[in-house]
């Protein structure tokens, strides 16, 4: 038994085990003792304490659960919100580019391309805010706070003059965590 050679090299026996009874009940016991040696050096007798823990047992095995529980739900929460992100950002991202086609559309009467730059900029500030709901999920879902070690490649866009400059604000905004490589081809 390995404690009770424990108890021959540093003469304490400390071990905790668990115990079924007569009628199947489980207990958990802590013995803690310590171990009387004969002349020729064995183990002759314990003397300590046996002590019924079965109860910070379970406590131990609740607050596990819970413990459980709780980074379950943290993670359902961070996945969420990454999903609604996505699916704010998608609809978001064509009104944004749509607002800018009209917001830059010589046929179209000034007053209209005012109301479609403000819809850019009112746009632009919700995709800001959806950013900023987004960018603690995905970083509990890759398990850092080190954007840095994030990269994105992107493939080559064909974008509007204006939409290089939006394109470019926000990796301003970003830049810090995200290393991007794009090939900007701006159309007529």
């Amino acid at each position: 038994n390995k404690s009770v050679r424990r108890a021959a090299t540093t003469g304490v026996h400390d071990v905790m085990h668990r115990i079924v009874r007569p009628g199947g009940e489980v207990r958990y016991v802590h013995e803690l003792a310590r171990s009387q040696t004969g002349a020729d050096g064995q183990v002759t007798r314990l003397a300590g304490t046996v002590q019924d823990v079965t109860e910070l047992k379970q406590a131990e095995h609740a607050m596990l659960q819970a413990k459980e529980a709780a980074e379950a739900a943290s993670r359902a929460k961070s996945e969420f919100l990454a999903s609604m992100s996505h699916e704010l950002r998608t609809p978001l991202n064509s009104i944004l580019g749509f607002a800018q086609l009209f917001g830059m559309d010589a046929c179209l009467p000034e007053k209209t391309r005012d109301h479609a730059r403000e819809i850019e900029r009112a746009g632009q500030h919700l995709l800001s805010l959806v950013n900023d709901l987004i960018m603690p999920s995905v970083s509990y879902l890759i398990g850092s706070s080190d954007f840095k070690s994030l990269s994105l490649a992107l493939r080559p866009a064909f974008i509007v003059p204006d939409g290089k400059e939006t394109l470019q604000a926000l990796l301003l905004n970003y830049g810090s965590f995200i290393q991007t490589i794009i090939d900007f081809t701006i159309i007529a």
